[in-house]
């Protein structure tokens, strides 16, 4: 009997785990279609306005995304709260819409409010455990995204309005899910937990550790714009794209660990840690090995020429996603609000030190090539996690003293 208690609890994971990488990874798989059918010059301009759209949707975001399914705020709330901070978020980041048009920057905008209440409708639905409509509604968001790109390109739209249109339709979808949802979500009635003070007095910590954790990822394409030519930035965002799953698997693991919400796994760090690296490294071998077989990659004319960008773009993505994610699901299930703006606030002191770290090397450079991005994503990820990584080890001996 307690085998098949076993056992069945077993597939019971196994499925909720199935379910959560569906609904996150289908959407950004709709990125790898993209370099197959533009040009190289085309996909150039696009990947500078989804970097900035990105750019704007991390600092619109300022940590609601956590916050307030975490308090309990209604999702009306929540949904205000979003768009304006958004819309500042844009108006104080124009000044990085340089290589942007203003009718670019608009999309860029458009898409960056859509991905920022996706985020927070998507995270409403992983604290309640809503797994299976996480599921079903990231693979039914990722087919229209597919759908409408197809479409808008054939008919000979630019990328970036299609793109607009496939994340305000994706966005509707979200909007069925938590409708459809809105019974089941865990709401706090009590306007003193939930105003404006409380959500900001978690938010803001929140969007400096994880603002800061998503840097790399986004920052270096913005770097990259100043140190590449148009041709080298699309072989670069090619790059990006095939290194970028290893950020994905590990974000699947987190938001398993939160919807699985079981004390047990949180004493599990390091095993999920191991586990994810060995996962990120048997990835990267099968890229290699399709590679190397033969699978033709977007702009690049042979593997080496491949290999010269993606693998220091790997090795930097591995190594961070293998602990910083396992480390995000603790922070945002167990730590107390104190311990949050303790790691902020050190956080923030990393991040000052590693800007004055790239404002040196800015200065020195000059030719640096496909270095400069590579560099600015090495320090602003060890700006990210050596904070993480102390406080999670420090509440975890807590713990056990306790």
């Amino acid at each position: 009997m307690s085998s098949i208690v076993l056992r069945n609890a077993i597939y019971r994971k196994s499925f909720k785990f199935f379910v959560v990488a569906l609904g996150l990874l289908a959407g950004p798989g709709v990125l790898f279609t993209l370099p197959y059918i533009l040009g190289p010059i085309e996909y150039a301009n696009f990947a500078k306005m989804l970097a900035v759209s990105q750019l704007i949707s991390i600092v619109g975001t300022v940590g609601l995304e956590v916050a307030c399914p975490r308090l309990g705020v209604k999702v009306p709330i929540a949904t205000r709260h979003a768009v304006i901070t958004t819309l500042l978020a844009a108006f104080f980041l124009y000044f990085l819409s340089r290589s942007l048009s203003t009718p670019q920057y608009i999309l860029a905008v458009i898409a960056a409010l859509c991905n920022t209440l996706n985020a927070i409708y998507q995270s409403y639905l992983v604290f309640s455990g809503r797994t299976m409509s996480y599921g079903i509604s990231g693979a039914a968001k990722a087919i229209t995204i597919l759908l409408v790109l197809i479409l808008f390109l054939h008919a000979g739209f630019d990328a970036g309005v299609a793109w607009s249109v496939a994340s305000v339709i994706a966005l509707m979808i979200a909007t069925y899910f938590m409708v459809y949802e809105r019974d089941r979500m865990k709401v706090d009635d009590n306007p003193a937990n939930t105003n404006l003070a409380a959500i900001f007095k978690l938010g803001l910590p929140l969007a400096v550790i994880y603002g800061t954790a998503t840097l790399p990822f986004v920052l270096d394409r913005v770097v990259a714009q100043s140190h590449l030519s148009s041709i080298e930035f699309a072989r670069y965002a090619v790059a990006v794209t095939w290194a970028v799953p290893l950020v994905y698997v590990g974000n699947v693991f987190q938001q398993f660990i939160i919807a699985e919400s079981d004390e047990e796994l949180f004493s599990k760090f390091a095993k999920f840690a191991t586990i994810l690296f060995v996962l990120e490294v048997c990835y990267a071998m099968l890229i290699v090995m399709l590679i190397l077989i033969g699978v033709k990659i977007p702009y690049f004319t042979s593997p080496t020429d491949f290999f010269s960008y993606w693998g220091p773009i790997v090795s930097v993505y591995g190594i961070y996603s293998a602990f910083a994610f396992p480390a995000a699901a603790l922070i945002q299930k167990s730590f107390a609000v104190k311990e949050i703006a303790k790691l902020a606030a050190l956080t923030a002191i990393f991040v000052g030190f590693s800007s004055v770290l790239l404002y040196v090397f800015s200065k020195f450079a000059d030719g640096a090539g496909i270095a400069a991005p590579i560099v600015c994503s090495l320090i602003f990820g060890l700006a990210s996690i050596l904070p993480r990584l102390y406080s999670v080890c420090k509440h975890i001996s807590t713990k056990k003293i306790a």
